[in-house]
């Protein structure tokens, strides 16, 4: 689960960079964060931009604290010597919905990168569950 939270951390952050470097997300941030952060504006289309660039950023900071809860969690399934990926069907599927979810809803997105993330834990459990089955024969 090291490497899951270390893809999601990075989602996440390639998510931030790219909202920091488009000029279309990045302005409006820059005004929100210059007006105090208040979302109370006199134009319409202004309040939608800063709204989208909110939660454009916000999402890319929940990626990364996802990311770094699964790797924490790694690392503790370690210090009790169990598997590394131990937990990795329970969060395959989560991971597997918000990206499938996210991905019909806006298609042209980096939704998929998290669908595959899900689509990967949910692969590793179902291979360890194969082997597992295999040795108990």
């Amino acid at each position: 689960m090291s490497l899951t939270g270390t893809l999601l951390f990075a989602t996440g952050l390639i998510h931030n960079v790219l909202g920091i470097i488009s000029p279309r997300l990045r302005e409006p941030l820059l005004r929100l964060m210059a007006d105090g952060g208040t979302l109370v504006v006199p134009d319409v289309n202004e309040r939608h931009a800063r709204e989208n660039t909110f939660w454009f950023q916000f999402a890319g900071i929940a990626l990364m604290i996802h990311g770094c809860h699964a790797r924490s969690l790694a690392l503790q399934l370690k210090k009790q010597g169990m598997e590394d990926e131990a937990a990795s069907s329970w969060l395959g599927w989560v991971v597997l919905a918000t990206g499938a979810v996210g991905a019909y809803i806006k298609p042209v997105s980096g939704f998929h990168l998290v669908y595959l993330q899900g689509i990967r834990l949910l692969w590793i459990q179902h291979t360890r569950n194969g082997l597992e089955q295999g040795k108990n024969d």
